[in-house]
């Protein structure tokens, strides 16, 4: 009978993060939308922050039995993964506005990457031969996608590239913030810290003009708040429960249902499509990264 609910809750907790997954990946086609009818990245980008922001403290106002748990530690760390998520968000909408969804959103989760990179730089994860050659493979997945081999390509293109690569940087941040802050004090004071601290950055960077006249615009107001409800508020909360339920190696690899649901909206109702070099590369980025994060589980899972 244990085993039987163990089982059940474990296969919620991932409906959960799958469903948080799907909805990141709604979240990305809506702003590429967005970005069609002339708004701003960084203005989308701090709407949904101030958004998901409100549900989270919603959330939290809710949950009365849950203590708002601060100290320095919570703080500094909380602050680090706020500033990743600003960086993350906005960069990865930057990003869009000059390639594509499909682009982007898979340049985005070249993440773990990142995150391998700055563990071996504060000496807290061995670079094995195994992880370089994944490295390696995505470098030549992002090669293949992005097309930076062809002289030709304008600056703009540049900018995009160079964009979806620091949103992935990071997204790295947010998770190393994160995982740090979470040590020090419970996951709601680690939300609200960051979340603040990311619309905040975003806030001071918008055009605000353009952002207050978000409410003047009815049918784009409706995406507006579509985006932040689903691609910050609903999709956060899912996946911090989910999380509950399934480890974050597990959460990680079944993360990767958002590039390919951005990708698919891109695709299908954005006219974005990808040329074959493009797909075999966005395929060699996703296979690998999956592989990466499968090999770290097991050997997080023998050390124990």
């Amino acid at each position: 009978m244990k085993h039987l609910k163990f089982l059940s809750s474990f296969s919620y907790g991932l409906v959960f993060v799958i469903l948080a997954a799907f909805l990141w990946g709604i979240g990305g086609g809506i702003a590429g939308i967005l970005l069609n009818h002339g708004w701003d990245a960084i203005v989308i980008a701090a709407f949904r922050a101030c958004l998901g922001f409100l549900f989270i403290l919603f959330w939290y106002v809710l949950r009365k039995q849950m203590n708002f748990q601060l100290n320095k530690s919570v703080l500094i760390w909380a602050v680090v993964a706020g500033i990743g998520m600003a960086g993350n968000i906005g960069f990865y909408f930057i990003s869009i506005s000059h390639t594509n969804v499909p682009v982007a959103s898979t340049l985005m989760y070249t993440a773990p990457i990142f995150v391998l990179l700055l563990s071996a730089l504060f000496k807290t994860e061995r670079i094995t031969p195994f992880k370089l050659l994944s490295a390696l493979v995505v470098v030549g997945g992002i090669i293949l996608l992005t097309g930076v081999y062809d002289t030709g390509r304008s600056t703009i293109q540049f900018i995009g590239v160079l964009s979806g690569l620091l949103s992935g940087l990071s997204y790295a941040v947010f998770i190393f913030g994160y995982k740090n802050s979470s040590a020090y004090g419970n996951f709601i004071t680690v939300l609200i810290i960051s979340s603040i601290t990311e619309s905040t950055i975003l806030l001071s960077l918008s055009d605000m003009k353009q952002f207050l006249s978000i409410f003047e615009m009815d049918q784009d107001l409706v995406l507006f708040l579509i985006l932040g409800l689903i691609g910050a508020g609903l999709s956060t909360f899912l996946y911090v429960i989910g999380l509950k339920k399934i480890t974050a190696g597990i959460a990680s690899i079944v993360a990767m249902i958002e590039p390919v649901t951005a990708s698919s909206f891109g695709i299908l109702l954005l006219a974005q499509a990808l040329n074959f070099t493009q797909l075999l590369g966005m395929i060699v980025i996703i296979v690998t990264i999956t592989l990466l994060s499968y090999h770290s589980i097991r050997a997080e899972n023998h050390k124990k």
